[in-house]
């Protein structure tokens, strides 16, 4: 039991050793994807921005977080790296309108923490196509 405990420990370990980046990309769809789908509408509407930034709290687009987190999975446990890079990049794109949508709250009078997350993902994903993760 042990010796299975240890290896399981190993293989979890070197996985996230050398996936670090896309599971953290992984977790980040994840979770916001389920925030969306079990909080619909979390955002107050908008009297000027209401049609740029309406549609991010949508349970499709939690839906859309989803499927994007579950192909990630697939690509890294199956070790399809052009898959990978494909969702990394789409990603980048991701974070970057994240970034826009909540810049434009912030102008609006809607103060939320979100754009520095969506920086950091944004940061996070220009690295991994910058310079890849460590098992290409």
């Amino acid at each position: 039991m042990k010796r299975h405990l240890t290896r399981s420990l190993y293989y979890l370990r070197s996985f996230f050793k050398s996936n670090w980046g896309v599971t953290g990309i992984g977790a980040w769809f994840l979770f916001e994807g389920f925030y969306i789908i079990f909080n619909p509408d979390y955002m107050k509407a908008q009297e000027r921005f209401g049609l740029l930034v309406g549609w991010i709290d949508d349970s499709w687009f939690g839906y859309t977080l989803l499927m994007i987190a579950a192909a990630l999975v697939i690509a890294v446990t199956n070790k399809l790296i052009s898959l990978k890079r494909w969702i990394v990049i789409f990603s980048a794109f991701l974070f970057g309108i994240y970034v826009v949508v909540f810049g434009l709250r912030i102008a609006d009078g809607y103060p939320n923490s979100t754009w520095a997350f969506a920086l950091l993902g944004l940061w996070y994903s220009w690295g991994i196509t910058r310079f890849g993760d460590f098992d290409e």
